[in-house]
This record gives C-alpha cells, structure tokens and sequence, in this order.
C-alpha cells in the first residue's frame, strides 16, 4: 500500500471540526466536475475512486484502505 498523507498530518485534519458521514456500498461522495466543496478523510473501511467510461464500464481510478 501506498501512504500518500503522513501520519502527523492526519492527526492535525482530525483535530478540525468536522462531521462523521457514513457511506454505505454503492453510495457516492462527489460526481465528476462538481465543484470542490468538502474534503474527505476515511477513518475506517476501504472506497474506490471510479470512473465510468462512455461505454459504461467502470475504471476504478484510487482503491483506498484505512
């Protein structure tokens, strides 16, 4: 795996206010071109970052695992 954020910078995003969102399978979070409005740290679980492709099929872009 990949550690793309260091440790001592997700316990400083931790301590800023914020609200705990769950997602359930097959929920999503932003779609493509939206503007950017809210940042996302996943504390538990895993979520792929996907996109779908003109002929439907789904390129899964980031799997990301807690």
């Amino acid at each position: 795996m990949i550690t793309i954020m260091p440790m001592n910078l997700y316990g400083a995003l931790r301590q800023i206010p914020h609200a705990l969102q769950t997602v359930r399978p097959g929920e999503y979070l932003f779609h493509r071109e939206e503007k950017v409005r809210t940042m996302y740290l996943l504390d538990a679980g895993e979520i792929d970052l996907v996109r779908y492709q003109p002929d439907g099929r789904m390129l899964t872009l980031h799997h990301a695992v807690s």
